[in-house]
């Protein structure tokens, strides 16, 4: 079974990546499904645009690695 999650930020941005991931994790146990994130809306000039594919759910086990992989890309 799948679950969707969003949310809209209507002026002052927030930590939109640390909101994501928690909404995520709180409908993994809904099915293994992959997981994934989509943004829209134009990045400003001190914001990155990136793509990750995380891994399925039995992957999962150890935890995400968000922060470190970020680092590691812009690297």
């Amino acid at each position: 079974m799948c679950g969707v999650a969003g949310l809209i930020h209507r002026g002052k941005s927030s930590d939109i990546g640390a909101e994501l991931t928690s909404m995520l994790q709180s409908l993994k146990h809904r099915g293994p499904d992959s997981t994934g994130f989509a943004l829209y809306g134009n990045p400003s000039e001190d914001e990155h645009v990136i793509r990750f594919k995380f891994p399925e759910q039995e992957d999962l086990r150890s935890g995400f690695r968000i922060h470190e992989q970020v680092k590691e890309r812009k690297g």
